[in-house]
């Protein structure tokens, strides 16, 4: 069931499309998407795109504070495993969430309670 979520999720998202500066860990985005709705369970209205790695990026004022689901993508090989961590306020501050592959169904679940708090997200690669 949760795959379905994510396959209709993934089927349905807008997609972002940005263009790299000169310098940023820009990869290609099976390596390092991101897949985040408005509702639980991966369910409303979704969204799936790029990010960027070790950068701090706030939530537009679409998104900013309107976040229950939050997952970074699977990772296509060993060495490109990541995780995203999801902050309360912008700027990358404030109660945190940290988040791999398969992500919060329910940002209120399993840590602090981040549904519909959310402002900014910084995703890395693991050691």
């Amino acid at each position: 069931m949760y795959l379905n979520h994510i396959l209709y999720a993934l089927a349905s998202a807008a997609v972002i499309n940005a263009t790299p500066d000169a310098g940023d860990s820009w990869i290609d985005a099976t390596t390092n998407g991101i897949l985040m709705c408005k509702e639980t369970g991966f369910t409303g209205e979704c969204i799936h795109f790029k990010t960027r790695m070790n950068q701090c990026l706030n939530f537009n004022d679409q998104w900013k504070n309107s976040v229950s689901s939050f997952s970074p993508d699977r990772p296509t090989a060993p060495l490109m495993n990541y995780n995203c961590t999801v902050f309360a306020a912008a700027g990358c501050v404030g109660k945190t969430i940290t988040l791999a592959y398969h992500g919060a169904q329910d940002m209120n679940q399993g840590g602090p309670i981040m549904s519909k708090e959310n402002e900014s997200w910084k995703c890395r690669y693991l050691d």
